[in-house]
């Protein structure tokens, strides 16, 4: 990648990449365990992601029995989402809606009376890993490359990519946040 002195000067002149309105001190006050194992699982439980929603009720993705459950405000399961693929994610998009991330495809998932209701599919060029939502835009990991999304699934970048391996969506000295900064226009 060949350096460019206009954008190194521009971050250089910043004083942090994030701003903290708050700082906080959280005490822990108590612990307690649930389970979330179902009659028809076949394996340990593997939650890889939980999702709090606005209402109380807890999404989880359970990766070794390859499901998206639904938990109560008590914990409990009350709905469950058999899906064909183990290596997920769980990102809130609506008050009621999530996407779950899956091989080549983004599911979205509305959570009504309990219960989960699929719903549109966004089919994708590369395999999705993790998704997350920010302003009406999803960013998608591939493993080896961050996108940026419109939620009706139109493509607006690529935000970094490196595929000397085939998991190097790390932040390698700041190349994401540099090439947000050229494909978004914020610079």
């Amino acid at each position: 990648m060949k350096a460019n002195t206009d954008i190194e000067q521009y971050l250089s002149k910043l004083s942090g990449l994030a701003r903290v309105l708050h700082n906080h001190v959280l005490t822990v006050h108590g612990k307690s365990e649930h389970t979330v194992r179902i009659t028809n699982d076949s394996k340990k439980c593997d939650i890889t992601a939980i999702c709090v929603l606005p209402d109380g009720q807890v999404l989880v993705a359970d990766r070794d029995n390859k499901r998206v459950k639904l938990l109560n405000q008590q914990y409990q399961v009350v709905s469950h989402w058999d899906v064909n693929d183990g290596k997920w994610d769980i990102c809130q998009i609506t008050p009621s809606e999530v996407a779950v991330p899956m091989n080549n495809e983004v599911q979205f998932i509305t959570v009504s009376q309990s219960q989960l209701a699929i719903g549109r599919k966004l089919e994708l060029q590369h395999s999705c890993i993790s998704v997350a939502h920010h302003r009406g835009d999803l960013f998608i990991a591939s493993g080896t490359a961050l996108f940026k999304y419109k939620l009706n699934g139109k493509l607006v970048c690529r935000l970094y990519e490196d595929k000397s391996d085939n998991d190097t969506g790390k932040n390698r000295g700041g190349f994401i946040i540099i090439t947000f900064v050229l494909c978004t226009g914020v610079f």
